[in-house]
């Protein structure tokens, strides 16, 4: 929600949908005068730590969020939680949750329906993951005492009651949350595209979204690039088996992409990753255990010879530089998901014919090919031909 136009295209679009018992809400999307608001508190946090003065610092943030409240003709006291923000200036999750935080507050007042602070019922655990049992019932506790209710995603809070936000993206994982909670029928998550595209739109052009996608297909797609919902949102979705679709805010009316278990039919879709690494060791010895876990997107085992591809950068250890072991790496990998559909063997056939491939993975779903970054067009060249021949 950038600004008061799409303020109320979101309002528009909620009462499009039936029944609608919980709203999570993210911070601001970027504008023509601004970038994400999330984005310009990460830059005035940054300022704050090399010295710049608060309210210098948070100038930018405070004038749009003041505009913001002006266009939408609202009573809220912005100095009052202005001021907030500015006390806990040096704690960088309080900082950055705090777009998330406005906007539901905001949102509530704009629509009339009750607004929940999402540190009441996001609750993490100490080791910083979300404790989804326990949010969930923090959850159904406030709906049942409130009904309908608008929070913000992408935060909650700590055991130690201290600010704890998601890694980018996680108002999804909010959302998803929120519907497993009150097990919902439908989870709607509003973006600023149609649905899931086959592939990255600004890249290839396509004229219509998939029209279903399963679980597992999005959670890879996602992991792998498809910025268009978190990977863990999937995961959790996929679990509580919610019926979910991701639409258009600004064509609310649109199908959009429905996500489900089983879809009727399969579709050939794909998602690339870059800044990955390749590793492939030669010799006589067993060394699969000698490679760290972390990051691993997949291994491929020969007789004296192994494969792996990282997700970043790694360090081998010593082990693998002694006498007897050849190793080659690269540094700049794409790694593709495409899912398994009657395409896909006609693509992977075509690309062993023009690109480099180091390896390819065969995971639920789909396969995961890796090639040198440098042939990245000529893979989506044959996603493009793909996608025009069916």
């Amino acid at each position: 929600m950038a600004d008061a136009n799409a303020f109320r295209k979101v309002a528009d679009a909620i009462r499009i949908e039936e029944d609608v018992k919980i709203i999570v809400v993210s911070a601001g999307g970027k504008t023509v005068a601004y970038p994400k608001i999330t984005d310009m508190l990460l830059t005035a946090y940054t300022k704050i730590q090399s010295g710049e003065s608060i309210k210098k610092s948070f100038n930018a943030v405070f004038e749009r969020i003041k505009r913001l409240k002006e266009d939408l003709q609202l009573k809220l006291n912005l100095e009052n939680e202005l001021m907030k923000i500015e006390v806990g200036a040096n704690d960088p999750d309080f900082i950055i949750s705090r777009g998330e935080y406005l906007y539901s507050l905001m949102f509530s007042e704009f629509i009339g329906v009750a607004f929940v602070d999402a540190q009441d019922i996001f609750k993490f655990c100490g080791n910083g993951a979300i404790n989804e049992e326990y949010t969930c019932f923090k959850i159904r506790e406030k709906y049942r005492s409130l009904g309908k209710f608008v929070t913000g995603g992408f935060y909650g809070l700590d055991d130690s009651g201290k600010i704890k936000t998601f890694s980018r993206g996680g108002g999804d994982v909010s959302g998803a949350l929120a519907a497993k909670a009150i097990n919902a029928d439908l989870f709607v998550d509003f973006t600023d595209v149609e649905g899931v595209y086959a592939y990255d739109p600004k890249i290839i052009a396509q004229k219509s979204p998939i029209p279903e996608i399963s679980y597992t297909d999005l959670e890879n797609m996602a992991k792998f690039g498809a910025n268009v919902i978190h990977p863990e949102a999937v995961r959790i979705l996929s679990v509580s088996e919610t019926n979910t679709v991701i639409k258009n805010t600004f064509h609310p009316r649109k199908r959009g992409t429905f996500i489900c278990k089983n879809p009727k039919e399969k579709y050939f879709a794909a998602a690339a990753k870059d800044d990955c690494v390749y590793i492939k060791i030669s010799g006589e010895i067993n060394v699969k255990n000698l490679l760290p876990e972390h990051g691993r997107i997949g291994v491929l085992c020969k007789p004296n010879e192994l494969i792996a591809v990282y997700d970043g950068q790694i360090d081998l250890s010593n082990e693998l530089k002694r006498k007897g072991l050849r190793v080659e790496t690269d540094s700049s990998v794409t790694v593709f998901y495409v899912s398994l559909s009657d395409s896909t063997s006609r693509f992977i056939e075509s690309i062993k014919f023009k690109v480099k491939i180091y390896a390819v993975f065969q995971v639920v779903g789909g396969y995961i090919i890796a090639i040198p970054s440098k042939e990245r067009k000529i893979a989506e060249e044959t996603i493009r031909q793909v996608k025009n021949s069916e």
